[in-house]
């Protein structure tokens, strides 16, 4: 990330992304930047809340697991090397059977039939290319209709809050277990698990704090550029000027916005609507820019973030989420 030269970067939002640019701002020797967080809390939907009987409680499961070694630095230098390290053990419940993580390599747990019915999917899908017309011809092509119908398609289908053939399938890498269909015949002939594959069959979790603790260590580090409480409620990005729910308005040269783009677009446009004359399309064009590759014709809209090149995350953000209070999770 290159900063632009003596100019005032206004980060909206102090979650783990507008920290994170805060923490490599800082890292970089530029000091003309600050964070504006709407919570009474850093973190974000990785802030973590503690209950009235003393246990911490996270926003949804988080494990935390790297291939990048900057930010396993960062989490080092957070946690201070006071974690537990867990051994990754997933199971799927289906059909009176648990059956470990990766699916499709444990499919012997499964009663006979269905089992049956995903090893004659696989076999008949043996070779060939996958269609990456959608996340959805991906999993048939890939793994075939057995396993996709009894487990991926209802479990990606509740994860992602999308229909399957509404996703993308570039963004796969390496979140699917490759099919090995000798291995996995073998482990259906010596009924063995495979539990070992993945980039995160191995993890590290805080020891105090839950997953927030690393994100609050790194806000208090960072000192008064992060302020909490400021809830965005309108942007004017002509005079480049941010007002907040409290009264406070201010000014800046660049703008980094880590909100959700809908909550993002409602206020730029409602903003627009309220403070600006002339034509929508001029206000829209300097409001907000958005990269995207060009999509061919008749190809399907992504509906989670796709990750550039060397980037340490895919997260999907659905909804932003507040909890009522900081004390409950």
């Amino acid at each position: 990330m290159t900063p632009p030269a003596r100019k005032k970067l206004l980060i909206l939002g102090a979650g783990p992304t507008g920290l994170g640019a805060g923490w490599r701002l800082a890292q970089r020797g530029y000091t003309d930047w600050v964070i504006r967080e709407r919570n009474a809390y850093p973190g974000g939907l990785s802030a973590s809340f503690l209950d009235a009987q003393g246990f911490t409680w996270d926003i949804g499961g988080h494990v935390v697991f790297s291939h990048y070694p900057e930010f396993d630095r960062f989490f080092d230098e957070m946690t201070g090397g006071d974690v537990f390290r867990h051994e990754r053990r997933s199971y799927i419940r289906l059909a009176g059977a648990w059956v470990p993580y990766p699916f499709q390599n444990n499919i012997h747990r499964l009663p006979p039939d269905l089992r049956q019915e995903c090893l004659e999917g696989l076999e008949e899908v043996a070779g060939r290319e996958p269609d990456t017309a959608n996340f959805l011809t991906w999993n048939l092509s890939r793994l075939g209709r057995g396993i996709t119908r009894l487990f991926i398609e209802p479990d990606n289908r509740k994860r992602w809050a999308c229909p399957l053939d509404r996703m993308s399938a570039d963004w796969v890498a390496d979140r699917v277990s490759p099919v090995n269909l000798d291995r996995i015949r073998e482990n259906i002939r010596l009924d063995r698990d495979e539990v070992s594959w993945g980039p995160n069959n191995t993890f590290q979790f805080p020891r105090h704090g839950g997953t927030g603790s690393i994100f609050l260590e790194a806000a208090r580090r960072l000192g008064d550029r992060v302020a909490l409480n400021h809830e965005v409620v309108a942007i004017d990005p002509e005079r480049r000027v941010v007002r907040y729910a409290n009264g406070h308005a201010e000014a800046y040269d660049a703008l980094m916005s880590t909100l959700p783009i809908r909550q993002l677009m409602r206020i730029v446009l409602s903003s627009a609507r309220t403070s600006y004359a002339g034509p929508t399309a001029s206000f829209w064009g300097s409001a907000c820019a958005v990269p995207a590759r060009p999509r061919s014709a008749g190809s399907t809209v992504p509906r989670n973030r796709r990750p550039s090149t060397g980037s340490p995350t895919c997260r999907t953000t659905r909804r932003s989420t507040r909890p009522a209070s900081s004390s409950t999770p």
